[in-house]
């Protein structure tokens, strides 16, 4: 018996996408480093995230061994908990920060709305590959409100960025299954003009923040303190950074979050223009290697699962970092894989060992 468990976990070993891994463990190694400098060089920060990647990792591996055809049997099943599980968040949920995001399981505190980061790219997936392609109007039209609805219970929370990454994984993927030009330019002219109406519906914060992106300089004691801060620790740290434990903006805690949302604002000031840089090669590293995946796929489930899944790790990536150097607003998305925290370590993890089953089955074929 343990040789046959041996034996399943070399097979296991020798199928997982190097690539892949080796992005995984190097961001990994990121976090840990910045951890523990943002807890000033205890290990507080650095134990609790180890443990969390131990669980992440372990799903991971066990999502890994999942046939993939398993996987697509039971996407209706998943999105079905996803959005029960919304359902709970907004009437028992924890409530912190103003927003009312979290499940309190004692030891845990999960997000369920990063749940749907992966839930949501498979649904779409599925329904796309039992439509014929080029998708007609009214499929796409239907599976617009199949999104709309975790969609919107992200929103009430309120956690604009995440449903804004959900919307827009949703529709790329409506995109991909070759819906018209014409109507995609005409779905794109009706977002616009559809922008001065959403404003009213924007909570007061969210409004401010979005007056502070464009003025940052009129409050830059309140409202516009985040992205000022944030700006002057990454360009402060030049080419090389102050060093490990070093960076003055962090130490004398001029940046709110910089554990979690502004984790970018530590790099940049430590390890300088090379230490953010080198982020930026493994996050450039991991979608190119998700979307060549994708393209080798066999089936259009397959290629559009992977493809959405790459791209909503690349999207979250993609706004915390410009939400950290001041070209996009701030949203409240953690940095993948290197800030602190469980929810969205774990469904990164599983998204990539989702990936990786998809790519496994694609070899056993």
């Amino acid at each position: 018996m343990e040789s046959h468990s041996k034996s399943q976990l070399s097979i296991l070993v020798k199928k997982l996408d190097f690539v892949l891994i080796s992005i995984v463990s190097a961001a990994a190694l990121v976090s840990l480093i910045v951890l523990y400098s943002a807890a000033n060089g205890e290990l507080f920060f650095v134990k609790r995230q180890l443990f969390r990647l131990a669980i992440a990792t372990s799903c991971m591996l066990a999502i890994t061994m999942v046939p993939f055809e398993t996987i697509r049997r039971h996407t209706m099943t998943f999105n079905i908990v996803c959005i029960l599980l919304l359902i709970w968040v907004i009437t028992h949920g924890h409530i912190g920060k103003g927003a009312q995001r979290w499940i309190d399981l004692g030891f845990f505190r999960f997000e369920p709305s990063e749940l749907c980061k992966v839930a949501i790219p498979l649904l779409t997936a599925r329904f796309i590959a039992n439509c014929s392609t080029p998708i007609k109007l009214i499929d796409s039209l239907f599976l617009f409100g199949l999104i709309s609805v975790p969609t919107v219970l992200v929103l009430l929370q309120p956690d604009l960025g995440t449903a804004i990454i959900l919307m827009t994984v949703g529709v790329s993927a409506i995109f991909m299954a070759g819906l018209s030009h014409r109507i995609i330019l005409v779905s794109l002219a009706c977002a616009v003009a559809l922008l001065p109406i959403s404003w009213d519906y924007l909570h007061d914060y969210q409004k401010l923040r979005l007056i502070n992106f464009f003025y940052p300089d009129n409050d830059p004691l309140g409202t516009g303190y985040h992205i000022l801060q944030s700006k002057i620790a990454i360009g402060s740290g030049g080419i090389f950074g102050y060093g490990l434990l070093s960076g003055p903006q962090v130490r004398l805690k001029f940046i709110p979050e910089h554990y979690t949302d502004f984790v970018f604002s530590l790099i940049g000031e430590e390890f300088g223009l090379l230490g953010t840089f080198f982020v930026l090669i493994l996050f450039a590293g991991l979608t190119i290697r998700g979307f060549m995946i994708a393209w080798q796929a066999d089936d259009l489930f397959t290629k559009i699962s992977i493809a959405c899944l790459t791209l909503s790790i690349t999207l979250s990536s993609i706004i915390n970092i410009s939400m950290t150097m001041g070209l996009l607003p701030v949203v409240g998305i953690p940095l993948p894989l290197i800030s602190y925290g469980g929810s969205s370590l774990l469904t990164t993890l599983m998204a990539i060992g989702i990936i990786q089953s998809a790519k496994n089955s694609q070899q056993s074929q």
